[in-house]
């Protein structure tokens, strides 16, 4: 399975429905940029929808309208929703995260994705700890960026995550801590 970070690559809406086309094994995301989403975000999300990719991933702060659109589209094919919260400044309190996680359902989440910033590994066991709180593990992906998570990406999917992120090589990661495929999870 590959992410395609259609903020980060460029590719326009009819790059993405060729690669969702060749494989379906894909997450497309469009992270927003100081609250606003990556130039033809909706257009390139729908297009790999059409194109059968396994998932499109869109932050929780994207609203309720883009969601609810994205969301229907995706009830029209076998594209699964995450919708995804990150905070790169620390961690919040466990009872803020939870909640987030409820909107995150309420907006039509199949699945969410919850990614904090480790300042102390209590901060990695307080995103870990999630995967307690919630009535189905497996609709969650939840872990620690930064060195002091990095073990948080690997934990994560011993508790029920359905898959983490890597990079492809070292100097591609696009979070702090993210292990590439060439070396091993410490």
């Amino acid at each position: 399975m590959a992410e395609i970070r259609a903020d980060l690559c460029g590719f326009s809406a009819g790059q993405v429905r060729a690669l969702c086309a060749i494989n379906k094994n894909i997450i497309v995301t469009c992270r927003l940029y100081g609250g606003v989403p990556c130039t033809g975000a909706m257009e390139i999300l729908l297009a790999a929808i059409g194109a059968g990719a396994a998932f499109v991933d869109t932050e929780v702060e994207f609203g309720e309208a883009a969601i609810a659109a994205i969301k229907s589209s995706c009830s029209d094919s076998l594209t699964k929703l995450i919708v995804s919260w990150h905070d790169f400044s620390g961690t919040p309190p466990v009872e803020k995260m939870e909640a987030i996680y409820n909107r995150c359902i309420v907006l039509g989440a199949d699945i969410v994705k919850i990614i904090t910033t480790a300042l102390s590994v209590d901060d990695a066991e307080k995103t870990l700890s999630l995967y307690s709180l919630v009535e189905s593990p497996n609709v969650l992906v939840a872990f620690s960026m930064g060195e002091i998570g990095a073990y948080s990406r690997k934990k994560s999917l011993t508790l029920g995550a359905p898959f983490t992120y890597i990079a492809a090589g070292k100097g591609e990661e696009t979070a702090p801590g993210q292990a590439t495929i060439f070396c091993h999870f410490k």
